[in-house]
């Protein structure tokens, strides 16, 4: 019998209305800003004033995963960023692990795109980020040059 990939509203890959044809992403800038797409939070149940935490496999280090937090858990508040666009908050110190063990290159933003591993839980796909280099960065207003 073979091995069926099942999609689902909640994870396939385009989701009419939502940023970047609605494929759920985290990205981050070098200095540790972080964003959650709208399809990300969506799928994670998170709201603004919510908090998320990041789990590392110890096992494995470059695999990522992002869940809401639980019970006693002092995750990362998430706030309204890009004028009411999408989720997120400001850790330079997560923002530099993620990148140590899932980049082989210097960045200014990354983006990662996410999957479903279980319900409510998301894991960052290493393999394919997109990366924009420090030299394509305009630092005077924070945006990607030509992107």
């Amino acid at each position: 019998m073979p091995n069926f990939k099942i999609f689902t509203a909640d994870n396939a890959p385009h989701v009419k209305g939502l940023t970047y044809g609605g494929r759920p992403f985290i990205s981050f800038t070098v200095n540790g800003s972080f964003h959650l797409s709208p399809r990300a939070a969506q799928m994670l149940k998170v709201k603004e004033g919510q908090k998320i935490v990041f789990m590392q496999d110890t096992q494995y280090p470059s695999d990522w995963y992002i869940r809401a937090a639980q019970g006693g858990e002092n995750g990362f508040a998430l706030e309204v960023k890009n004028a009411g666009k999408s989720l997120g908050f400001h850790s330079s110190t997560l923002a530099d692990n993620i990148a140590a063990t899932t980049l082989k290159e210097a960045f200014a933003r990354v983006r990662y795109w996410v999957t479903l591993s279980s319900p409510g839980t998301l894991q960052l796909n290493v393999k394919q980020t997109k990366v924009t280099p420090p030299a394509a960065y305009n630092h005077f207003n924070g945006k990607p040059v030509n992107n």
